[in-house]
C-alpha cells in the first residue's frame, strides 16, 4: 500500500499540514473533536486507507468522501466504514 503523499487536518479555525509525519513515522493527533477534518491525498487511486492508532476511540457518524472535478465533494462507498474503535483498521473503496 502507498503512503499519502498529503495530509491535513483542519479544525474549523487552521490547516494543518501533517504530510512528513507519515515520511518520518511520527505519531500525531488524528482526531480530537467531532469537528476536526483530516484530508488525505494520493497521486494515484485510493486502494484504502490502513490507520494505526495508539489510542482508540469510540467515533460515530465519519463521513468518507472524496473530490470528483476540484469542487464536488461526494460520499465514498466504503467496504468496511471504519469507526477508530480498535487500535488499528483498514478503509476500502468498493469498485
Amino acid at each position: 500500500m502507498k503512503r499519502p503523499t498529503a495530509i491535513w487536518n483542519y479544525n474549523l479555525t487552521t490547516f494543518s499540514d501533517l504530510t512528513d509525519n507519515v515520511y518520518t513515522n511520527t505519531a500525531f493527533t488524528f482526531i480530537s473533536v467531532s469537528t476536526n477534518y483530516i484530508y488525505v491525498g494520493l497521486d494515484s487511486r485510493f486502494e484504502g486507507l490502513y490507520v494505526d492508532l495508539s489510542t482508540n476511540g469510540s467515533y460515530s457518524g465519519l463521513s468518507y468522501e472524496y473530490i470528483t472535478n476540484g469542487e464536488t465533494w461526494k460520499k465514498l462507498s466504503l467496504i468496511d466504514n471504519f469507526s477508530f474503535d480498535i487500535l488499528d483498521g483498514f478503509c476500502q473503496q468498493i469498485g
